[in-house]
């Protein structure tokens, strides 16, 4: 038998081919467990619980806190909290991902200011180690930079920024910036700002007024906001809230509170300004009465873009188009009163809604590849819940 025409590569894969056969023809079972069960592996990430932090306020008659929960991505059922810290007002919430054990919180009071929270040695407890007030009259939304060394807050009622270094509990103040400025709103009688946070390259720092309906981005010298420039400046009595970076395109999603619009704009990463693409509603046309806007989230396929609607009491959902504008998909009722807050749970498959009004945490399927949301009878009660986060 001549083998000389015969390609060796092709032959040598054929007789593999044929002793894994035989093999397998002798032991089936066997040959099954050698294969790797990527199914299995999908199964399991999917179905291991998932950890939720939430934060609550002071508000009487309430004595606020930090908070966790374990979400059930089988049953969509949420755990029993547990209090991780007493906290003042905490608002919101930043930390690096990569290193749970340190937390970043505003002190959301007249005489407000950042306090950072350590875990506890012994346990998952979280402790105070630094605080300092006396900064800002109701600060509202904190960001952590992407390298960890600089953390910012928003201070609505006085209309300033606070930068520090961040050194535990050697934290420093760095800078602080008092913005000026007013709308025709009868809201917008001075800057309030609103939400602030870095780019996800880190090269550029922004927050949002909604006194002055603006976008402002911040030039830094030696690690020091030297002065603010207007990145973008939305429709008279727009009352910008926050903003929501596209995960992978340069495009952000900002939410206005007065007016319940979404704008998309297109980002310029090296000027750090924004271009508007398309303004679009966030409350149903059915709706009838007050409603005001609040959060906004683009899900981490960036497919998706949802918002919460405070008095409408509804997630209202679109779909990203390759060009990053917005579909209008549908208005989900929230189960609850006044949705200050939500998240997408680290799988995709829940919506979790921090109803304040209602003291409640409530639970929406999502479907992952339509987008759409759907009612589940889960809810969790939680005193005041102002901020709510996969963790």
């Amino acid at each position: 038998m001549k083998l000389t025409n015969l390609n060796p590569w092709r032959d040598k894969k054929s007789i593999a081919q044929s002793i894994t056969a035989i093999v397998c023809g002798l032991s089936l079972s066997a040959c099954q467990l050698t294969q790797p069960n990527h199914a299995s592996q999908a199964s399991t990430e999917q179905s291991a619980p998932q950890t939720i932090i939430i934060s609550g306020s002071n508000k009487a008659p309430y004595d606020g806190g930090i908070y966790q929960t374990t979400l059930n991505p089988k049953t969509g059922e949420l755990s029993p909290i547990v209090k991780l810290a007493n906290a003042i007002s905490p608002s919101y919430l930043a930390w690096d991902p990569a290193n749970k054990e340190t937390l970043y919180s505003v002190i959301q009071t007249k005489t407000g200011g950042l306090g950072i929270l350590n875990r506890k040695s012994d346990n998952a407890l979280y402790e105070s180690i630094f605080s300092q007030t006396e900064l800002a009259w109701a600060p509202c939304h904190i960001g952590l930079s992407p390298d960890n060394s600089q953390v910012a807050i928003a201070n609505y009622m006085s209309g300033d920024i606070h930068l520090f270094d961040v050194d535990g509990a050697k934290t420093t103040l760095a800078s602080h910036y008092k913005h000026h400025g007013k709308g025709t709103h009868q809201r917008q009688e001075s800057p309030h700002l609103h939400w602030i946070n870095w780019s996800p390259s880190g090269k550029h720092l922004f927050s949002i007024d909604l006194g002055t309906d603006s976008i402002y981005g911040y030039n830094f010298k030696n690690g020091k906001i030297v002065d603010s420039y207007v990145a973008f400046k939305t429709q008279s009595e727009d009352g910008p809230r926050h903003m929501a970076f596209h995960p992978n395109k340069d495009l952000a999603y900002v939410i206005n509170e007065l007016s319940n619009t979404i704008i998309v704009l297109a980002y310029d990463a090296k000027t750090g300004m924004f271009n508007q693409l398309q303004r679009i509603n966030t409350v149903d046309k059915s709706h009838v009465g007050h409603s005001q806007a609040a959060a906004i989230k683009v899900s981490k396929d960036g497919n998706f873009v949802y918002v919460s609607n405070r008095g409408a009491n509804s997630i209202a959902g679109f779909k990203v188009n390759s060009d990053g504008t917005l579909v209008y998909l549908h208005n989900q009722s929230t189960g609850g009163d006044w949705p200050r807050d939500f998240t997408i749970s680290a799988d995709g498959q829940y919506v979790l809604v921090a109803n304040r009004r209602s003291n409640t945490i409530n639970v929406l399927k999502r479907d992952v590849k339509t987008g759409y949301l759907s009612a589940t009878p889960h809810v969790l009660n939680v005193p005041d819940p102002t901020f709510i986060s996969p963790f």
